[in-house]
């Protein structure tokens, strides 16, 4: 039927049309189904409202506004369905009218939901792949609203915030915004601000590179991590007979050193006096059944006057927090031996401080001396127990050279780790040898701890030499029983009593390797 074949009583009379009002002019096809023009207007501003919204819901949240769209998906359907039975009802349609309506109806509460719920798996799937889940959101939606949630383990949000600081996206009000929340956090008790920080660990290193945080919230961050009243905490009760006490320092915090803070805590034992009176005092990097888990914690020892019952213990202590030496592993503490610094780092605060403790000695304990145990059946393995990272050797003052020996004491690495017969305690110095010369390096233990688990402790002894030939590139270390290690732990009845050899250890020759003259550091990056 072409268009001449319809009659003029089928189509709109000129004065119908002219009676219209103009806001209400018609368009009607030849089926009957009519819409208004004002109606597609107010449509057209409905809907570019509503996808406005979504736009700054989907800035603001994904998952809300995923979950506003899934709702949207089924309710609007619902709601378009009663709104067309309304029209039909009022204005009373001829059933071709009717029909038109029908099929428009059913249309749109099919494709709705069909469009809706199919966009939302896909975003969802978009969203949980992208390598942020917030790389979209807004600055302000991460600060204000997302990282209040969790501040402790939400580590995409800390992650976001790091790669946007990073990349300048991130202005300094934003940066100590973000800095003292975490602040008011962990001075908040009540919120368990002894975690380490790990997954925050990232944007403070960041923001401190690129200037965008003060240092005095940061140092106070630390202050709230390490602690800030000095303890001096006894390894063991000493008893009558004990000739020496071991110890170590603490600032409150149990974590000690492991924390992961913005800067390291640098602590230099000073003086120590036993009574008033100075007394020698060592360093060993050992891990005790009572010493605290902390893989980079000290531990000190001094000699004891024999026949006092009652006894000061009192140390001078210079402290600093100064730049971090240590890449920082997952779970927020050092791992060994990367240093990332050539130049010394810098200092950001250093301070004084003396701590004193008074403890009694308790009743001495009768005890058999210490057996030195070399039945091969029983050789805990010290090969595995003792690993040792690297040996390296620095360039000191006045051209003399200093070597570092990087390791770790690992008793769960002796193949005991399950078994009900705990590792036979070890206890050694070391030695390192050099043709004929011999270098004492220091003292330490292995031993599991009381309560069945089985910790490592990573430790650096050094020596410092007058010249190091050039073509020496190996040594022997040399780990000699040491029972006086333990002559104050009752519990421990027998050692491990033969000499230990590691033959042929490679040397790291840090001191001939020569300085990068064009290298500038990480200043001028920062200056960028």
């Amino acid at each position: 039927m072409t268009e001449s074949d319809w009659t003029a009583s089928e189509w709109p009379s000129s004065a119908a049309a002219e009676a219209a009002p103009p806001g209400d002019a018609m368009e009607e096809s030849p089926g009957g189904f009519r819409v208004s023009l004002k109606w597609w207007l107010i449509s057209l501003v409905v809907l570019g409202a509503g996808m406005g919204l979504m736009g700054r819901l989907w800035m603001y949240d994904h998952y809300v506004f995923l979950g506003v769209l899934a709702m949207g998906s089924l309710v609007a359907p619902l709601l378009i369905a009663l709104a067309t039975y309304a029209v039909l009802a009022w204005r009373r349609r001829t059933r071709q009218q009717r029909w038109g309506w029908l099929a428009g109806l059913i249309a749109v509460t099919v494709l709705i939901p069909v469009v809706g719920l199919s966009s939302v798996v896909a975003l969802e799937w978009f969203i949980d792949n992208r390598p942020s889940p917030y790389l979209a959101s807004s600055t302000g939606y991460l600060v204000h609203t997302e990282l209040p949630k969790d501040l402790d383990y939400n580590s995409d949000v800390w992650d976001e915030l790091e790669r946007r600081a990073a990349s300048d996206q991130l202005t300094p009000e934003q940066a100590d915004h973000v800095a003292s929340l975490f602040l008011d956090h962990i001075q908040d008790e009540n919120s368990g601000w002894d975690e380490t920080v790990s997954y925050q660990s990232g944007f403070f290193a960041t923001s401190l590179k690129r200037r965008l945080v003060q240092k005095p919230v940061v140092l106070s961050i630390c202050d709230e991590y390490y602690g800030q009243t000095p303890t001096i905490r006894l390894a063991k009760p000493v008893d009558l007979n004990a000739r020496r006490v071991r110890f170590t320092i603490d600032l409150g915090n149990e974590l000690g050193e492991m924390t992961g803070a913005p800067f390291d805590l640098a602590i230099n034992l000073l003086e120590v006096r036993v009574n008033g009176a100075a007394t020698p005092f060592e360093a060993e990097a050992a891990l005790a059944d009572e010493y605290s888990s902390a893989a980079s914690r000290r531990v000190y020892a001094c000699e004891l006057p024999p026949g006092t019952e009652a006894v000061e213990l009192a140390a001078d202590l210079d402290l600093a927090y100064v730049e971090s030496l240590w890449d920082v592993n997952d779970y927020g503490g050092p791992t060994l031996g990367s240093l990332t610094h050539q130049a010394p780092p810098e200092v950001h605060r250093r301070w004084r401080a003396t701590v004193t403790k008074e403890f009694g000695k308790v009743a001495a304990l009768e005890r058999e001396a210490l057996a030195l145990v070399t039945d091969a059946a029983r050789d805990p393995g010290v090969g595995e127990v003792l690993q040792v990272s690297s040996v390296r050797v620095w360039r000191a003052e006045d051209e003399r050279r200093r070597v570092e020996l990087l390791g770790c004491w690992s008793p769960w690495m002796s193949g005991c780790f399950g078994d009900e017969t705990p590792m036979i305690p070890c206890a050694f110095t070391v030695e390192m040898k050099i043709d004929e010369q011999s270098i004492p390096l220091g003292k330490g233990i292995a031993h599991t701890m009381k309560d069945e688990d089985y910790e490592s402790a990573p430790f650096l002894l050094t020596a410092e030499l007058d010249s190091l030939p050039a073509e020496v590139n190996k040594v022997d270390l040399v780990l000699t029983p040491a029972p006086e290690l333990f002559e104050a732990d009752a519990e421990v009845t027998e050692i491990w009593g033969q000499t230990e050899t590691f033959s042929s250890v490679p040397l790291t020759r840090l001191d001939l390797a020569e300085i990068d003259e064009t290298k500038t550091g990480e200043s001028e990056e920062s200056d960028e």
